[in-house]
């Protein structure tokens, strides 16, 4: 999932351009890469990046080429990851991608790394 200088993306919430408060928000992709301190299910969830505090993490990561998804969550009595080889195949996921494609705050690039994750 890391690339060899340990990168990846994670979704991050920001709010949309025409937001009329802050709870209209979107995930988009941010390009991390992963420290020798990090702890990306305690402090990374306290700092409320990965979550909302210490061990309880909130996040979804995705492989650069966007080949696998992993998520942190939390269950009733215990916390875990999921990870979702393939996601392209997802059709709700596949949907999203779309809608996002050609909005007037995406950039070229945004829309063409879009195109071809929808076109595998």
């Amino acid at each position: 999932m890391l690339t060899a200088d340990r990168r990846f993306l994670l979704s991050v919430s920001v709010p949309c351009p025409d937001a009329v408060d802050d709870t209209e928000v979107e995930g988009v992709w941010a390009l991390v890469e992963l420290l020798d301190d990090w702890d990306i299910m305690g402090a990374g969830c306290a700092a409320g990046v990965m979550g909302s505090r210490y061990g309880s993490p909130a996040f979804v990561m995705s492989a650069l080429d966007g080949s696998v998804f992993v998520q942190g969550t939390v269950w009733q009595s215990s916390i875990g990851t999921a990870v979702l080889p393939h996601p392209h195949r997802v059709q709700s996921l596949r949907d999203v991608a779309c809608l996002n494609v050609g909005k007037s705050y995406r950039t070229a690039p945004e829309n063409e790394d879009t195109l071809a994750w929808l076109a595998r």
